[in-house]
């Protein structure tokens, strides 16, 4: 029979590299792409996905470390806004309180500083009458220089309190409320959350000090956070109230509602005196203060206590009327 098997002939012309195997005794891209083509394109394609993946990651790092900067960035100017809101807010309670102090005193000293003058006067004319010594008429022109040296300084202090070069003007209650809470909530000195309601469809407008007013509303609402649990809600509104007894005209009322713990009639029946605060750093001036800015004008303030819970402060100041609504 005729031999078909011919594998190992086809065997020894590979080994001896005869025949059509020739080609096997030099080293040409065809041989290599036949023998080394599926190791070279997996090489090809690790190389391409470690390229990708690098430049994925690059990009990935990159865009999260200006995720980052950006969030610092942020941080830095909340901190600051907030450093600016409470430096403002002491700055506010300082000149607020140091003018109003200022302007008590200045008003208290008037009288006995005036009566001082009149019997300086008196008894230099009697002296002079009865021909008295030069020494005693001298010692008492000497008080009466200090008197009136007195009485220039108080003048000084009393006119910086007025104004300090603010002077009153028409104001929108709403506009300035909203302010005052950006200004708290932007300082961080509490966590509670303040709620505005404003029911009023027009402006709201009222005749005022603009320092003096912001004094008000901060200090009202920093008292409302202060007696309010953490977390608790503060409820601030502003509406336009019916006329009380003695007047014809509406009134703006600007409300403050805490949901602090329920007092003791005595408790809240000092609550607006004087040196009667708990807080450590306080002298409980700081009601005080407030209703006699809002008492300066034509204002009133009154407090209410919650069935349950909290206090109502309601601070009512005169609308402006329309004649002055045109012209301003």
């Amino acid at each position: 029979g005729i031999v078909s098997d011919f594998a190992s002939t086809d065997q020894l012309y590979k080994d001896l590299r005869l025949g059509h195997y020739k080609y096997l005794r030099e080293w040409t891209w065809e041989r290599i792409k036949r023998e080394y083509g599926t190791y070279i394109l997996i090489f090809i394609l690790s190389v391409i996905a470690l390229l990708i993946h690098s430049v994925r990651t690059t990009y990935l790092v990159d865009k999260r470390t200006n995720q980052l900067r950006t969030a610092l960035q942020r941080q830095k100017e909340t901190l600051q806004k907030a450093q600016k809101a409470q430096l403002k807010i002491q700055t506010l309670q300082k000149a607020g309180a140091v003018g109003q102090i200022s302007s008590i005193v200045a008003h208290e000293l008037r009288q006995p500083l005036a009566t001082i003058m009149n019997y300086s006067h008196g008894l230099q004319r009697l002296l002079e009458q009865n021909a008295s010594s030069d020494v005693i008429s001298d010692v008492i022109s000497k008080v009466q220089g200090q008197a009136e040296k007195a009485e220039r300084i108080i003048s000084k202090v009393r006119a910086y309190a007025k104004g300090s070069g603010q002077k009153r003007k028409i104001l929108n209650l709403g506009k300035l409320v909203t302010q005052s809470v950006s200004l708290i909530q932007e300082s961080g000195i509490s966590k509670n959350p303040i709620l505005l309601n404003c029911s009023a469809k027009h402006e709201i407008l009222i005749y005022g000090d603009p320092v003096e007013i912001e004094l008000c509303v901060v200090n009202l609402i920093k008292n409302a956070l202060e007696a309010s649990p953490p977390q608790s809600p503060v409820r601030v509104s502003i509406n336009i109230a019916a006329p009380e007894q003695n007047s014809l005209e509406p009134y703006a009322e600007f409300i403050v509602r805490d949901e602090g713990a329920k007092l003791t009639q005595e408790e809240f029946a000092k609550i607006t005196e004087p040196l009667q605060s708990k807080k450590i750093e306080g002298l409980g001036l700081g009601l005080a203060i407030v209703q006699l800015i809002i008492s300066n004008h034509k204002g009133s303030l009154m407090f209410k206590q919650l069935p349950e819970k909290g206090i109502e402060a309601i601070m009512r100041l005169p609308l402006v009327a329309k004649e002055s609504q045109n012209v301003a």
